[in-house]
């Protein structure tokens, strides 16, 4: 196939049906934006009813177990954030610690909740004990240098 170049192409107009009026042509985008600012809809809207107020009361303090459960659940879903930055070969030392601080601080918010557990719970117990020493683990590892690169 042979491209023949034309120095006087023809203006490209969009096609039309027969015995209907080509489409004007706009001058430009000032014309198409006073077009579209006059049909557009006024400035300002009528103001909206708020309806009434609606007032939320203290929530209910979440059980012992809950919320040893949802501070748990919580810190092991930050340690599978940390061994996916650990697992990532552009993270450095510095942001590691950092996000080991951060679980450390909450596993020291854990602690308290689990004296306030009561007898039958020893399962949940053991469990968030498990947490508190995986990451205490972890920083142990992380500072001994276990994970510097070879």
């Amino acid at each position: 196939m042979k491209v023949v170049f034309d120095p006087k192409p023809l203006p490209a107009a969009a096609p039309h049906r027969n015995g209907e009026e080509p489409p004007a042509k706009e001058s430009g985008f000032v014309d198409l934006l006073s077009r579209a600012l006059a049909s557009a809809a006024p400035a300002f809207a009528p103001a909206v009813d708020a309806g009434p107020e609606v007032s939320f009361g203290a929530a209910a303090p979440l059980s012992p177990e809950a919320e040893v459960g949802d501070r748990a659940e919580e810190i092991l879903e930050e340690l599978e954030k940390y061994a996916g930055r650990l697992a990532d070969p552009s993270a450095g030392l510095r942001e590691l610690d950092g996000l080991l601080v951060d679980l450390h601080r909450r596993c020291q918010g854990l602690a308290p909740l689990l004296e306030r557990l009561p007898e039958g719970s020893q399962p949940l117990r053991a469990l968030a004990e498990r947490v508190i020493l995986t990451v205490q683990t972890e920083i142990f590892h992380l500072r001994r240098g276990d994970y510097l690169g070879t």
